[in-house]
């Protein structure tokens, strides 16, 4: 029964953790991706007249203002760590899911009587009477 119990949550947590690498390996392979298409927009910058002026038509009846070529050069100075912060950001959302989703997981062993968390120590919780969920699914 006990072992059962740890393969129960072993198996658990070993699915989580697969599946925050292969999350990780997707945003990284998207990053790359992300940077090669840029690499090739900046070979076809260079070539393009500055005082040449691009209007991106997002629909038949909408298009954004016209941007001047410069600008865009002078954007393209920055936008690679802009893109480094977007998936960072993305990498660091991976990681906040995969811990919240290992203290659930721990948290439903806990409430089925599988584990035991004393380690957790005694914790406040509030109480929303006006709430219809199950008790031990609102205190979860």
């Amino acid at each position: 029964m006990v072992n059962e119990v740890l393969s129960k949550s072993e198996n658990g947590r070993n699915n989580l953790i697969d599946n925050l690498l292969k999350n990780l390996i997707n945003n990284f392979h998207s990053f790359l991706l992300a940077k090669t298409l840029i690499k090739l927009g900046e070979t076809n910058l260079q070539y393009i007249n500055e005082n040449a002026v691009i209007q991106v038509i997002l629909s038949k009846d909408y298009s954004i203002e016209p941007i001047p070529i410069y600008e865009l050069k002078e954007y393209n100075d920055v936008f690679p760590t802009i893109l480094v912060e977007v998936f960072h950001g993305k990498a660091v959302i991976l990681w906040h899911e995969f811990l919240t989703n290992i203290f659930s997981l721990y948290l439903d062993l806990h409430f089925d009587g599988k584990r035991k968390f004393e380690e957790l120590k005694t914790r406040q919780i509030h109480f929303d009477f006006k709430c219809e969920d199950d008790v031990i699914f609102h205190i979860k």
